[in-house]
């Protein structure tokens, strides 16, 4: 009797760990599965079930790179997606107090590129959101924004601030400006491209 009911509560807790996700079910198999278009498919189920601004997001970030290389319940993930060595569009939902058309941050992309000190504490402080940082470690700097033009424009500042090329006021002031300038239609060749090179 014992072992039967033993038995019974394993099956009744196993079942319920599947149904809330917390045992790894097929769907995690999928997520890094070495077939591209599954990969595609399971990432297109997830990201509908997005806030529409990670979805958005996370469609666009597809159909320029294509199929993510892990795919998640909560984010995608690209690897080497040049020019940026990791991509990843997270989930997330404004909070009772935010804009609808305010920005998540939920696309972070990374380049490898060795600073020093300096450069380094120029190149974050020049995001006055604190949206860009950088890993002295591994040698990675991080900008997150809802857009990608909009990473490769905080990125390009940055490294602007940290070769003093602009003070980290002026690269402020050029993000703000430059951003207006693309609301208004403009197509600013700051926000499509790097203008400097990666490491690798």
């Amino acid at each position: 009797m014992k072992i039967s009911r033993m038995f019974g509560l394993s099956a009744a807790l196993a079942a319920c760990a599947v149904l809330s996700g917390c045992v790894a079910s097929l769907d995690s198999d999928k997520g890094v599965s070495s077939n591209p278009a599954e990969r595609a498919a399971f990432a297109a189920d997830v990201v509908s079930q997005w806030s529409q601004t990670a979805s958005l997001a996370a469609r666009r970030l597809m159909e320029r790179y294509g199929p993510p290389d892990e795919v998640r319940r909560d984010r995608l993930v690209w690897r080497g997606n040049a020019p940026w060595e990791i991509t990843t569009v997270s989930d997330a939902w404004p909070q009772l107090d935010q804009a609808t058309d305010a920005d998540l941050g939920v696309v972070a992309q990374t380049v490898r590129l060795s600073l020093t000190p300096f450069q380094a504490a120029a190149a974050v402080a020049a995001a006055a959101d604190e949206r860009v940082t950088y890993d002295p470690v591994h040698h990675e700097l991080t900008a997150r924004s809802d857009r990608e033009e909009v990473n490769i424009l905080r990125l390009n500042l940055a490294v602007d601030a940290a070769q003093s090329r602009l003070s980290v006021a002026e690269a402020r002031q050029q993000y703000a400006r430059d951003l207006m300038l693309e609301a208004s239609g403009k197509v600013l060749p700051d926000m499509q491209v790097l203008r400097f090179t990666p490491d690798r």
